[in-house]
């Protein structure tokens, strides 16, 4: 589909948004061909009252239909574009019905770069990729570039498509959702970072190869040019020799610069965090960029919502929303990142068919002082890990709801102690989403605060 098409002000043709969902993605792609004149129909499997704060976003657009509770065979023929959230698999029954009958079917990643213009940067991995995209943007934003934020990170790509031009560079973070629909179009970025690959989304995908496959189609397709691989990581390691090249491994302790020491609480503190630093510094190094630059930035970072984020203090008690770590790696990195301090840990969500045996080694090696567990699938996998031997710390399973938890944990904290809320899996059994979990987390936190 062409450029013409995509951004014709013409009413008579017409979209159909796949997928409103709560984290801007279509609630980006439904404002975005609405502004540009579409007849846009949004359908979503979830109600009204699910889907409340998007719906209200979108309230003063007037022209677009929404589609609740169900889909229907018939929006899917009688379009002319549809765009799919990244969370639908691209063999569902509708996208192949709208692809029978020769419907355009994009995710909004995948039409981005089917329409954009100028330089991309594309950061995936199965950590540290939010933090890593927008260390390097705001280390780009400060060296004076023309650059752009957007993708997995919260921001809509619709946002930032019309701005693309010849200068402009985005900087995107690409989810494997998001990858596996560029796949279908043979799309790469033309800069592309692999923080580093660990067992993930295993839910979604059958097997460990088949993730790593998505992964790593970041940097296969022509469009591609470099790609910058993390040295510290086994398989993105194995990566360097199939890139080939083109591939440019990075690591923290062959990196041309000085990190700049930060306090504990600081943003980018933690061994994981100065692997972050290390990708972000090669690519603006790659770019051209000023080490002082480079370091500025890194002093002055202040950080993304709910990745080891220091909320402040309760009775002496440092409290840290890590309401992001949604794989029990990530809280093993909490873990060890705080690994000085007496740890009160509110931890449990929904498992994604991930192996937990690393976390339950971790706590029997770190063992917390105490431990608050929320319902999840995930939750139960990590009982039945914590059986033999038997715990030398109190454990507290299947808190009945998030505010019980948090009231039990600052019950059992005393002066000097830290509350890591560093959940292990994802929400979708108590929460909207990881986000959801974390301004709830953050409300009863600020409440008790004042």
């Amino acid at each position: 589909m062409s450029k013409e098409i995509a951004l014709k002000n013409n009413k008579d043709r017409r979209v159909l948004i796949m997928g409103l969902g709560l984290n801007q993605g279509g609630v980006g792609a439904a404002k975005y061909f609405a502004l540009h004149g579409w007849r846009v129909i949004v359908t979503d499997l979830k109600s009204e009252s699910e889907l409340k704060p998007s719906l209200q976003t979108l309230s003063n657009l007037g022209q677009i239909k929404f589609i609740l509770g169900q889909h229907r065979e018939k929006d899917f023929i009688n379009t002319d574009l549809v765009i799919a959230s990244p969370a639908v698999p691209p063999d569902n029954k509708y996208i192949q019905i709208a692809r029978q009958h020769q419907i355009p079917v994009f995710c909004p990643m995948a039409y981005f770069f089917a329409h954009k213009r100028g330089l991309t940067v594309g950061v995936t991995g199965t950590k540290g990729k939010s933090t890593t995209t927008n260390l390097l943007y705001q280390i780009l934003k400060r060296a004076g570039k023309k650059v752009l934020l957007a993708g997995n990170i919260g921001i809509s790509v619709f946002e930032i498509l019309d701005q693309t031009d010849q200068d402009t560079i985005s900087v995107l973070e690409v989810s494997n959702l998001m990858l596996e629909w560029m796949q279908l179009e043979k799309q790469s970025p033309e800069i592309a970072v692999i923080t580093n690959i660990f067992p993930d989304h295993l839910n979604r995908h059958k097997t460990m190869a088949e993730y790593i496959a998505v992964k790593k189609s970041i940097f296969q397709f022509p469009a591609n040019r470099i790609v910058f691989l993390n040295q510290n990581n086994p398989i993105t390691q194995k990566l360097l020799k199939e890139a080939e090249a083109k591939a440019v491994g990075y690591r923290v302790a062959n990196l041309d610069l000085q990190i700049p020491e930060v306090d504990q609480f600081h943003p980018l503190a933690g061994t994981h965090n100065q692997e972050n630093i290390a990708a972000a510094a090669a690519v603006a190094q790659y770019l051209g960029i000023n080490q002082s630059v480079i370091q500025e930035t890194v002093r002055r970072y202040q950080g993304l919502y709910g990745r080891q984020m220091y909320l402040g203090q309760i009775n002496g008690v440092d409290i840290i929303n890590d309401t992001c770590a949604t794989t029990p790696d990530a809280v093993v990195a909490a873990l060890r990142r705080f690994a000085s301090r007496k740890i009160i840990l509110l931890t449990g969500g929904t498992d994604k068919n991930l192996d937990y045996r690393p976390l339950a080694q971790q706590l029997y090696y770190q063992p917390p002082k105490a431990m608050i567990v929320l319902q999840g699938s995930g939750s139960t996998k990590l009982k039945q890990l914590l059986i033999s031997p038997k715990p030398t710390w109190p454990i507290f399973w299947e808190a009945k709801n998030l505010d019980v938890a948090i009231k039990q944990a600052l019950d059992l904290a005393q002066p000097g102690d830290l509350l890591l809320f560093s959940p292990g899996g994802s929400s979708f059994e108590l929460f909207a989403n990881e986000f959801d979990r974390g301004k709830k987390f953050e409300s009863f936190i600020k409440n008790t605060l004042k």
